[in-house]
C-alpha cells in the first residue's frame, strides 16, 4: 500500500470522525469541520493549521493527476502525523 493510500484512508477515517462529532449527515468540506471543531475539541485546536494544510494534501491526491497518478506521495513523517491526530482524537 502506498503512503497516499494510507493517508487517504486514515483522512477518511477522522474526517467521518468529525462529521460524526458534529452531526453531520451530509456533506461539509473537511476546513470547514475543522473551523468547527476547534472551537471545541482540544486536539483540533492544537492541530489546526496541520489539519488545514493536510486537507490541501488530500486535494492534491485526489484531485490533481499527471496521466492517472497522483501528483503528491505523503511522507513517512506525514502519514504518521496524520496517524497521530486520529490516535489523540
Amino acid at each position: 500500500m502506498t503512503n497516499a493510500q494510507k493517508f487517504l484512508d486514515i483522512y477518511n477515517e477522522l474526517d467521518q470522525s468529525f462529521a460524526k462529532a458534529l452531526g453531520q449527515i451530509k456533506y461539509e468540506l473537511f476546513s470547514s469541520r475543522v473551523r468547527q471543531l476547534v472551537l471545541r475539541i482540544p486536539v483540533v485546536r492544537r492541530y489546526k493549521d496541520d489539519l488545514h494544510q493536510l486537507g490541501n494534501l488530500r486535494n492534491a491526491i485526489v484531485h490533481q493527476s499527471i496521466k492517472g497518478k497522483a501528483i503528491a506521495e505523503p511522507y513517512d513523517e506525514t502519514v504518521s502525523l496524520l496517524q497521530r491526530i486520529l490516535a489523540e482524537y
